[in-house]
């Protein structure tokens, strides 16, 4: 795993654990083993690494949404309300966080994603 790869996945622990708001770069710098200054060569700030976190969700979204919904049924439909919830979970700090979700990209993202499941739903 490269190091953005690492912030990416730190941080994505650290705003689930604690919040988007409590953790400093410092303190995922930090978490990451690398120091402030590395991590800002990566990202400037934590809203950067907030729209990488956003990206990484949409494909993965892309991603479950392509394995969960080929053959409606009610077995597909369970497993792919227990693969949603795994993907809520795993970006909960979007979800839950009101500053976070209200963020332009991130309602944006969110909107996209409640279309497309309507879509596959229909």
């Amino acid at each position: 795993m490269n190091t953005r790869d690492k912030i990416i996945a730190a941080s994505k622990n650290a705003f689930n654990e604690l919040g988007f708001g409590a953790p400093t770069l410092n303190t995922l710098s930090q978490q990451v083993g690398i120091s402030r200054g590395n991590l800002t060569y990566y990202f400037k700030d934590k809203e950067a690494i907030l729209a990488a976190l956003v990206d990484e969700m949409w494909l993965r979204y892309q991603l479950l949404i392509g394995q969960t919904m080929q053959f409606p049924s009610w077995s597909s439909t369970n497993k792919s309300i227990e693969a949603f919830l795994g993907f809520q979970k795993e970006y909960a700090f979007i979800f839950f966080d009101l500053k976070v979700i209200t963020l332009p990209k991130v309602a944006q993202l969110i909107k996209k994603m409640k279309n497309r499941s309507f879509e596959q739903q229909m």
